[in-house]
């Protein structure tokens, strides 16, 4: 826990399966309060990641249900439609909590695939 009140996932202190499950999953870094998860992502984000974010995102609600979960794109370079699946997972468990989920500093391309999924609230 740090000052800040939040916890931190730190890759470097991580057991090695587990920081290769965040990289794998696009993850750069992960801030948790009792209500909060803002997670930070990068790279390009396709069903690979998505199906590893999705996973994350579960486990994370079981552990620490979180009642906001915020997301940074601003690194995320490219977004596929497969892998925006995770959005949904996101959304259906945060729906099941009176939960939300937030998306900020998209890019043009991550923005479009997000609004042509009818995500576009998020932004």
């Amino acid at each position: 826990m740090t000052d800040t009140g939040h916890s931190r996932y730190e890759p470097a202190v991580l057991h090695p399966l587990a920081r290769l499950r965040l990289r794998r999953a696009g993850v750069k870094d992960v801030r948790l309060t009792p209500n909060r998860a803002m997670v930070t992502l990068e790279g390009p984000i396709d069903s690979q990641q998505s199906d590893a974010l999705s996973a994350l995102l579960r486990q994370w609600g079981q552990e620490h249900g979180p009642r906001e979960v915020v997301l940074d794109l601003t690194a995320v370079k490219s977004l596929t439609t497969e892998g925006a699946g995770f959005f949904f997972t996101a959304l259906y468990a945060l729906r099941r909590s009176d939960g939300r989920l937030t998306v900020r500093g998209a890019n043009r391309q991550v923005a479009a695939t997000i609004t042509r999924l009818g995500l576009a609230p998020l932004t």
